[in-house]
């Protein structure tokens, strides 16, 4: 596995007064950053998922329950 260890940021901006730092900005850092932008997202979209199917199951199994009660109401109201 390579990893990319960009330009400092931090440096480049405090040394931007100076005139013998003419560096362009690093090219590979938009990429990284986007490409570190989409995984988050990706992520957050697949825990969303996760989280909507966990809350189906949850809802699913409160209504079965509460099916049960009143079903075990009925029959103790009219007594069958």
């Amino acid at each position: 596995m390579v990893q990319y260890y960009p330009n400092n940021p931090k440096t480049i901006l405090e040394n931007d007064n100076e005139t013998d730092n003419d560096d362009p900005p690093d090219p590979g850092w938009e990429v990284v950053e986007r490409n570190r932008k989409e995984r988050l997202q990706r992520n957050a979209d697949h825990t969303k998922q996760e989280l909507d199917t966990v809350l189906k199951r949850v809802d699913n199994v409160g209504q079965k329950t509460i099916s049960f009660f009143y079903f075990l109401f009925y029959l103790k109201f009219f007594r069958l």
